[in-house]
């Protein structure tokens, strides 16, 4: 097949080729060639591509955030899967580092309550309710 089509959508294609070939599925015959320009390709832009993804995902958080008054907003992981209106990823249940306030390198989620005038100030994992809290920030 040929595809002329932007980034995002191409490269959610050949991951899907990709991931079926890996789980043994489907055998995929690429030439030379073409899978050096696939790995060049995505090897360029795997980074902006999924960033940009991301970046989309956790938009209704930073809308939701934004439209709140409270200086103290407290909700449950369910309640961000709500918002989002997609699970979060095992990295947000697991570890930590996913509810820090890191805008550097690939963050996209920290980004989204940053934006908003929100900072994380608890994320208690170890609950039930997996809560997290954040605090407007004041300038």
């Amino acid at each position: 097949a040929r595809y002329n089509i932007p980034g995002p959508v191409l490269y959610d294609q050949l991951k899907q080729i990709y991931d079926v070939a890996s789980l043994g599925g489907e055998f995929v015959n690429i030439d030379r060639a073409a899978d050096f320009a696939i790995s060049k390709f995505m090897s360029d832009n795997l980074r902006a591509i999924d960033s940009n993804s991301d970046t989309k995902r956790y938009k209704p958080l930073c809308d939701y955030l934004k439209q709140c008054t409270e200086r103290d907003v407290v909700m449950t992981f369910y309640d961000v899967e709500h918002i989002i209106g997609e699970h979060l990823p095992p990295s947000a249940w697991k570890h930590q580092a996913f509810w820090a306030n890191n805008t550097t390198g690939h963050h996209s989620q920290c980004k989204a309550w940053i934006d908003a005038g929100y900072e994380v100030v608890d994320a208690n994992k170890n609950t039930i309710e997996h809560r997290v809290h954040f605090k407007k920030i004041v300038n």
